[in-house]
């Protein structure tokens, strides 16, 4: 649908997150598959790019009503969507196993926040978060940072250092509960999921029975709280 658009990359290193190494304050936004890629979009080479500048507009609104704190860093992660339905459909069609299907979803979904910042040329991609790109950010760009994250390396390193929470190699993890782990690691001050549907006044656990956000949030709800990481799902 999309060739790859270019970037403007941080100078990154691969590897993965130390302890003292975290982000501090900084907040975690995840855009919705469906956000990125309505179903009415999929596979209308024509329509993408107007799709795309108006996808621009509604991400800066709601950065406008939602601003950063100083010096705060932004880190976008993106959904897949219906982009990623064949694989987690993998069970029915014997094409992949759930732990395949599991890492190329997460796969998709650094080519999706690649195609998101593509949008915002101040934005740089990563594909590893350390205090010390944070600081090279501010550094560059001043109070406002912006950083669309690319998480795929990131966590295969993670889960084979097995870093605590594990995410199970599951259909029930998605990029919801991914973002969730993300602000974990990197001690969050915030986590938003932005959606395109509509959403009630409701918990976690209330959420994913609702199916808004995913079947393993909701286990990862607790150790947010535990450390204070503001919640909120939106539609925009």
């Amino acid at each position: 649908m999309f060739d790859r658009l270019p970037i403007n990359p941080l100078n990154e290193t691969n590897q993965c997150f130390a302890p003292s190494e975290r982000f501090q304050g900084c907040r975690v936004v995840k855009v919705g598959g469906s956000i990125l890629f309505p179903p009415d979009i999929i596979g209308q080479k024509n329509e993408s790019g107007d799709h795309l500048r108006q996808l621009q507009t509604r991400i800066e609104d709601w950065s406008r009503r939602n601003p950063a704190a100083l010096n705060q860093v932004t880190v976008w992660i993106t959904g897949t969507g219906q982009l990623t339905a064949p694989f987690k459909n993998s069970k029915s069609n014997n094409r992949l196993s759930t732990a395949s299907a599991h890492w190329t979803s997460i796969e998709f979904m650094d080519r999706t926040v690649e195609i998101l910042g593509s949008q915002f040329p101040s934005w740089r991609l990563t594909t590893s978060l350390t205090k010390t790109s944070q600081l090279n950010c501010i550094a560059d760009h001043g109070s406002s940072t912006n950083i669309a994250f690319a998480a795929y390396r990131w966590m295969l390193h993670a889960a084979a250092k097995q870093i605590w929470p594990i995410l199970p190699e599951s259909s029930d993890v998605t990029s919801d509960s991914i973002a969730a782990w993300i602000a974990i690691q990197l001690s969050a001050s915030e986590l938003k999921l932005l959606k395109s549907c509509s959403i009630p006044n409701a918990d976690i656990q209330s959420l994913s029975k609702l199916g808004i956000v995913d079947a393993h949030l909701p286990t990862l709800a607790p150790i947010l709280r535990s450390q204070s990481i503001s919640f909120r799902c939106e539609r925009i």
